[in-house]
């Protein structure tokens, strides 16, 4: 990714389709990243832009866009054995099995359900203590007697 800065005061926090890339965000600066080949384009084809001084830093990427790019980049095969070896049911995957990209595209699917499961479980083991839980019903339970006894 390259950035490009708009030489256009007015072209500020705004949407813009260019070649190569579709639609880019500039922000208040008037700047926007893009591919290296819509930025030659739009740098040398035209008036209006110009490279940016502020440089791009790159970020590492995350655990689960390694994982996706791992999965994108599985044979079908793979895909295949991976989907029954996951205990998925074959009907639940059949209509993909022949195409890599949607197979692909279903396994991701698939893995970021399991994502998703998880981070509940992991929520729901962080709000909930079960010592304290059933501290907190033995003293519901006290006062409750209590006030039956004193009326």
């Amino acid at each position: 990714m390259v950035k490009i800065k708009s030489k256009n005061p007015s072209v500020k926090n705004c949407k813009l389709v260019v070649p190569f890339d579709g639609v880019i965000n500039v922000d208040a600066d008037g700047e926007a990243e893009v591919s290296a080949n819509a930025a030659n384009i739009l740098v040398t084809g035209t008036n209006d832009w110009d490279f940016s001084a502020t440089p791009i830093i790159p970020t590492e990427p995350t655990e689960d866009e390694r994982a996706q790019a791992g999965i994108k980049a599985m044979a079908l095969p793979e895909l295949i054995k991976m989907a029954t070896d996951a205990g998925i049911d074959e009907k639940d995957y059949k209509k993909f099995s022949k195409n890599q990209k949607l197979m692909a595209a279903f396994m991701i699917a698939k893995y970021n359900e399991a994502q998703l499961e998880n981070e509940v479980e992991d929520d729901d083991e962080e709000g909930t203590d079960e010592e304290g839980k059933e501290g907190a019903d033995e003293e519901n339970k006290e006062s409750t007697d209590e006030a039956a006894k004193t009326e």
